[in-house]
């Protein structure tokens, strides 16, 4: 074998050992949205579609409420919610609000006061039901904060424009490109 040879194989030895080291890895991703019972509504859908791309890329998706005990109080699981979310282990936050997701518009504004959940939450919400100027609903003030989101029209829920949309905050989120919210405003 020649010091050539010796040479290149010591170069993609290296190169090999580079390109492990920059292997990001991958997220868990809690996907919060409509109700998973009703199969029947596209939120629903939807939000199962986000899942199952952020699994295919590799990620850990889950639905917090099948970790929630929610045969206890309301304000129990909700706090057991809370500091699912907070964990560290934990690393994006998907929240889809779509047509029937009463919960997860309070959960939006829940959140906003929480700086270690809502530095790591994007959302999804629908364009018709963003009325701030209106002074409509806790939610569209709540929204303000989150610099991650998307307002979406119908037709790119049909389109399924959310999916791809989702995948980039989760890659953005996994590559360190993530905008966070500024500690002063909380």
């Amino acid at each position: 074998m020649n010091s050539g040879t010796r040479f290149n194989e010591q170069i993609l030895f290296e190169l090999r050992q580079i390109v492990d080291e920059l292997s990001l890895g991958s997220l868990r991703i809690a996907v919060l949205g409509p109700d998973l019972k009703d199969l029947r509504a596209k939120g629903t859908v939807k939000r199962y579609q986000i899942a199952d791309a952020l699994e295919d890329d590799g990620h850990e998706a889950f639905f917090p409420e099948q970790y929630i005990d929610r045969s206890v109080d309301a304000a129990i699981w909700v706090e057991q919610e809370r500091k699912m979310l907070r964990d560290a282990n934990v690393d994006l936050i998907i929240i889809l609000v779509a047509e029937g997701s009463i919960g997860v518009a309070s959960e939006i504004g829940n959140f906003v006061v929480e700086p270690d959940i809502c530095s790591k939450t994007a959302v999804l919400f629908p364009e018709r039901h963003y009325r701030p100027k209106e002074g409509i609903g806790l939610t569209a003030n709540s929204l303000k904060v989150y610099w991650t989101k998307m307002f979406y029209t119908e037709e790119q829920l049909d389109i399924c424009e959310l999916v791809p949309v989702s995948r980039r905050w989760a890659d953005d989120r996994l590559k360190g490109t993530w905008r966070f919210l500024p500690s002063e405003k909380f």
